[in-house]
């Protein structure tokens, strides 16, 4: 049989990543938020309530909230750099009030 590897320690690389300008991308409204923690991971499913078309009359109609286009899954790190994000961009719009 061979001989051990040699352990090495993870090397740490800096990286500078900048955004870019969507293209070819539109916007998708989304009023509903559906936010779950499932172990150390955060799932984001942004839905659009569709309306049926009926008459409004009577009993108050089901309606369903439909998942539009991707879920995305977070680790909690990231979910703190969110949570940072909005907590700053919520206090400058309440600032300029």
């Amino acid at each position: 049989m061979g001989e051990p590897a040699e352990t090495q320690e993870p090397r740490k690389i800096k990286l500078k990543a900048e955004w870019r300008e969507p293209q070819d991308m539109e916007p998708v409204f989304c009023e509903h938020l559906h936010l779950q923690l499932v172990g150390d991971k955060f799932y984001w499913t942004f839905g659009r309530l569709e309306l049926p078309l009926a008459d409004m009359k009577g009993d108050a109609p089901e309606v369903e909230i439909k998942p539009v286009g991707v879920r995305f899954v977070m680790p909690i790190q990231a979910m703190r750099k969110v949570r940072d994000l909005l907590n700053r961009v919520v206090k400058d719009t309440e600032e300029e009030e």
